[in-house]
This record gives C-alpha cells, structure tokens and sequence, in this order.
C-alpha cells in the first residue's frame, strides 16, 4: 500500500480520485529556503518541544497500564462482559447505553486476564499509536526531502500526533468507548490517503475501521463522515470513500449481531433508549453542532496555548485544501464540503447534548484528516515566505503546547479504594456461592460499582443509574427495574443506605423495608462484612405492586 503524499519533491500525475502519486526526482531535486537563525532558533525549541511531548506521552501510558487505572464507568462495561461470559443476552438480560463493541472487550479481557488488563493495554498503546502514525504517514516524503525541510516536517508530524494523545489521554481518560474506538477511526481516516490503485485494501480498512468505531461509539459515523468531507475532491469521491463503505458494515453489523443473538434486543431495547434518553432535556440537535467555545475550553486543558495550536492547524489544513483548485464546481463542493465537514465534526461532540470531557474525543478523525492534508502540503509552504511563516508559526506553538503544560499526568491512583472494591466483591461472591444465589441487585448507580468485579452478574437491568431512576429511558426499563426488585434475594447498598431520588424511590424503598432484612440467612452466618456496603437479604415472598406510568416530560 502506499499513502499518496502530493508533492513538491517529485512530479505528480493525477488519478481519478485527484490524490496524487509520487514519482522522485534526481537527488537532491528538493531545495530549502535560505536559512535564518530565527527559523534556526524556532527548530531548536520545536526539537525540545519535541523531547517534552515523548516525556508526557510516557507518563501518560505508564498510567494507563496500571491496574487501578480505570474511571467507574468501566466497572459497568466490565459487568458487561462479565455478563457474557456468563450467558446473559447483551441489552435484554443486562443494559447500559453503549454499542457493543466495549462490551465484547471486556469480555475477552476478563477471558485472558481475569480483569481489565486488555482495555488498560489497548488505551496505552492508543497513546503511542497516534504520534506514530503521523510520523509514518510522512515518512514517504522525508526520503524525498533534505536539510531543515526534511526536520520541519518530521517535527511537525510527531507534535501533531502527541498533541491528540495528550487531549485524548487528559480528556478521554482510560478504559472509555471514546479513546478505544479514535483509534479505529484514525484507520479510517488513513484508508482515505492511500491510493485509487489499492480499493480493495481501501474500502476493507475503511470498513474495518467504521465498524470499529461505530461499534464502539456512535458518534463517530459524524466524525468519520467529516473526514470523507475533508478529503474528497467530490461527491462521487465522497460515496465511494464513506457511503459504500457505510453500507457494508451495516450490512456485516446486521449479520454478526444476529449469529450472536442481540440484533432484536439491540433494537427492541438498546435504539429506543438511546434516542429517548439522548433528546431529553438539551438543546435541539441541530444546535449541537455550535459547541465551538467549549471545545476551545476543554483543549486549553492540555495547555494555555492548546487553542492556539487548535486553530493554527485548523486554518492551515483548511488552506491547504482550499488552494490550487481551478474548476469552477471543484471550488463549489471543495467550499461547501469543507463548511458541512466542520460543522458535523462538531455535531460528533456534542450530539450527546451534555458535552462531556471524553465526548471531544469523537473528533479525531477530522483531526487527524486535516493534520494529513497540511503535512501532504507542509513542504510546498515551506518555499513560500509567507506559508513558511504559518507553519513554522504552528510548529512553535505545538512546542509550547507541552513546554508549558496545564498539568503534568500523576501516574499514582488511589489504592484504598480499588482495593476496597475488590476485597467487597470478593466476598459477595463467596456469599453468593454459599447460599446458592445466582446474581443480585445493586441499587446504586455508578458511584460505587461493586458489579464491576464480581463473578456473579447483577440482576439490573441498566446498571448505570440508580434503579428508581429508569424512568429515564421509558416505560418499558421502568417496568423491568420494577419486575427486577420484586425478583431479588440479596440487595447491595452503600453503607448508608439506599436514599430515593424520586416518587418511584419511595415506593421501593418502603417494598425494601417490608421485604427485605440486614439479618443473614445461616448461609452466609460467619462471613466477613463488605467494605463500604450493606447487604440486604429476603425475608419474606411479598409481592411488589407497582404500577407507575411513565411520562415523557418533552410532550
């Protein structure tokens, strides 16, 4: 395979897919500007910009590999999986808002590891696998360039890629869907750089990299779609390059879920929820994509100057793209491409309608489409006095970017309370065998996620809210939440209790009360207490009576 990199080091000949294909010249065909010492002295800082942004990115992935390294909504995936390998039925028997995709992770982590190893070893290499890629991405053009040209482009990809691992590590976090799935959708985006020579090798990457993606995230079919934008000289360009392939994973997506039994459930259960649940109570969706200033808030995170960079390398790929166009409906669809890119790329971030930290991570293919087309172009501008500028601009202020970070990653992580999570789960599962228990319910949301570490699976039906709050996904999880209490034998609570969050709550805590009690069955007599937990046991077969309608409050 090889990635078109057009070309003021060699002559170019266009195909039909307008990328180019690179034909070197003689030796030393490429000449650099007239050196200055301020574009000496500019290099300089780039290179210990340079020496700064591997220094992160090593403590960033020296934290994600450890163990204690996780956020608590991994402990809802590693329920997940754990239900799996357990025989439950994803989205019927056991729920949370997420494609399956984190959730088969999980499963195969626990398979080999007995924990969450896998996911810490996937985000760590995420870290690394960013600034590589950038890097090999020029490599073609380095062997064609010499001197400070040949430096300015090697500097430029590597700061490119560590300025993504170090948003994504500071933002996305370990063991989240956002992270994991970036790193199918760079493969996504790189399918768009290879050559019209390779389609087979072409769409299969392509294809491999949106189901990656999508099934880990949905948002990132907007970001994707904002990469094929950016990148396709015109529409039929953009068909084969993200609709086709859009097509085959659906396709293949239909197929694989139906052999594993979750296709119905997916959509029975799993769509309604996520369309529910993601229209309540934000703005319209259509406004979504207007999140501009908050991402500029979240990228200054990284650095004081992140934005700067942000904006530089926006600007700069945007003119990149924009030049040398002749044809009159080229310069239409390139302009009016490149406004509906920008605009679904931001659409991906905030289609959630809250904006969380880990959600700006659905950019990155639009990122990463624009950091390619700057560095196809990087040596060209370069010959330019005033491009050369922007770009050595850019160059500086990536350096500065890690010379002058926000926070510096801690890799150190509170022990105490992972340890006190897995000595609890522990002992809820010898509990769980002595009395011959099957699975139990754990009342709380994610803020203490015992079920994260348990053998035995809870019985919940959503395991990330509070079971009186599923009146956030309908009636249908609101019955189930319902059936799924009246079916208990063990209840998990935190030390202090289960404390209702609604009309609903009070309901079941009075059915808790009634049925429920702190006096062990003989079973479980002589075990030790769970940290941080209180368990309640069945004490009579009371019936739970609960007919509670749900109401959508948009209506």
């Amino acid at each position: 395979m090889a990635i078109d990199l057009g070309s003021p080091w060699g002559k170019t000949h266009a195909v039909n897919s307008c990328m180019l294909r690179i034909v070197p010249l003689r030796k030393n065909s490429t000449v650099s500007p007239r050196p200055t010492m301020g574009s000496l002295f500019l290099l300089m800082v780039a290179v210990i910009g340079a020496v700064a942004a591997l220094g992160q990115i090593a403590l960033h992935v020296f934290y994600f590999l450890s163990p204690r390294a996780f956020l608590w909504d991994a402990g809802i995936y590693l329920a997940m999986g754990r239900g799996l390998l357990n025989g439950l039925t994803l989205y019927k028997d056991i729920f949370d808002l997420k494609p399956p995709g984190v959730f088969f992770l999980s499963a195969l982590s626990l398979a080999l590891f007995g924990d969450g190893r896998l996911g810490n070893i996937f985000g760590a290499l995420a870290l690394l696998v960013f600034p590589l890629s950038t890097v090999l991405f020029v490599r073609p053009a380095l062997l064609h360039t010499r001197g400070r040209t040949r430096m300015t482009l090697a500097l430029l990809a590597l700061l490119l890629g560590a300025f993504w691992s170090s948003f994504q590590a500071m933002e996305g976090g370990p063991w989240q869907t956002e992270p994991f799935g970036a790193v199918f959708a760079l493969l996504y985006t790189v399918s768009l750089f290879l050559s019209s020579r390779h389609r087979v090798w072409q769409l299969s990457l392509a294809v491999i990299g949106l189901m990656g993606s999508i099934g880990m995230k949905e948002p990132f079919v907007f970001s994707c779609a904002a990469a094929a934008l950016l990148t396709s000289p015109t529409p039929k360009e953009f068909l084969k390059r993200f609709v086709v392939p859009l097509i085959v994973t659906c396709v293949i997506g239909v197929i694989v879920m139906g052999a594993l039994g979750i296709l119905l459930p997916y959509i029975s259960y799993y769509l309604p929820s996520l369309m529910l649940y993601r229209g309540w109570d934000f703005d319209p969706v259509w406004m979504r994509g207007l999140g501009g200033n908050i991402l500029m808030i979240n990228i200054a995170k990284v650095s004081p100057v992140a934005p700067l960079a942000f904006l530089l390398l926006v600007g700069l790929g945007l003119f990149a793209r924009l030049q040398h166009i002749r044809m009159a409906s080229r310069k239409v669809w390139t302009v009016l491409s490149t406004v509906l890119a920008l605009y679904i790329a931001m659409l991906s971030m905030g289609i959630a309608g809250d904006y969380q930290s880990h959600h700006f991570v659905f950019m990155a293919p639009a990122f990463f489409a624009l950091c390619f087309i700057l560095l196809q172009k990087t040596p060209a501008l370069l010959q330019a006095r005033a491009t050369r500028f922007a770009v050595l601009g850019l160059l500086t202020v990536l350096s500065l970017v890690f010379l002058i970070p926000t926070h510096l990653p801690d890799p150190r992580y509170a022990e105490n309370r992972y340890r006190e999570i897995v000595t609890s789960a522990a002992i809820l599962d010898s509990m769980l065998d002595e009395c011959g228990i099957d699975r139990y319910l754990s009342v709380i949301g994610p803020e203490v996620n015992i079920y994260g570490f348990t053998l035995h699976s809870p019985l919940n039906h959503s395991l990330f809210w509070q079971i009186d709050n599923a009146i956030q996904y309908g009636q249908t999880f609101l019955d189930l939440s319902i059936e799924r209490l009246g079916q208990s034998d063990v209840i998990v609570l935190p030390k202090e209790g289960f404390t209702p969050s609604s009309e609903i709550g009070n309901d079941m805590a009075a059915y808790i009360a009634e049925a429920f009690s702190p006096v062990r069955p003989t079973c479980a007599q002589g075990m030790p207490d769970l940290p941080g937990h209180t368990l309640l046991f069945r004490r009579n077969n009371t019936p739970l009576k609960l007919e509670i309608k749900f109401i959508d409050s948009r209506k």
